[in-house]
């Protein structure tokens, strides 16, 4: 990704596809999160996890990225079931960096733990939510689920 891309992308804000966050703290629970916004972008549509940007746009930049990236990894591959292969940049734009993680739409729905993106939010996906990603990921076929009431 370019720096003008990114920047078109941080310009249209935080999104269904696009989550910004100003840094990450090395704690169980940050790790935790982040793993839930993985998770989230893999059973939905995918997208843009942006370190470095403020809720509101604007740009701060990390102050290190070397540890950042095998961090991200781990999380991706240990905390989040089945694991997701993420893609990771540094990007610099307007003299800081800035950390760009592709999150792709999963194949293997649903994603552990068991989140969806809706609008600028993660949320733990409902019983007919979590339904619809068994089915996505051709763990439970439409014609072979019961129908209550026949014989």
């Amino acid at each position: 990704m370019s720096p003008s891309e990114l920047l078109k992308i941080i310009s249209q804000g935080e999104s269904e596809t696009v989550e910004f966050k100003q840094e990450l703290a090395e704690t169980k629970s940050a790790n935790r999160d982040i793993a839930c916004e993985i998770a989230a972008f893999a059973n939905s549509q995918g997208g843009y996890l942006i370190i470095g940007v403020r809720d509101d746009g604007h740009v701060m930049g990390v102050q290190s990225s070397a540890q950042l990236e095998e961090r991200l990894m781990n999380i991706a591959s240990d905390l989040v079931y089945p694991p997701v292969d993420l893609r990771f940049e540094v990007i610099e734009v307007e003299e800081v960096k800035v950390i760009v993680i592709e999150i792709p739409q999963g194949y293997a729905k649903p994603y552990s733990p068991r989140y969806i993106r809706r609008g600028t939010t993660k949320r733990q996906a409902t019983r007919e939510e979590e339904r619809r990603l068994f089915q996505e990921g051709g763990l439970v076929a439409f014609n072979q689920s019961p129908i209550h009431g026949t014989s």
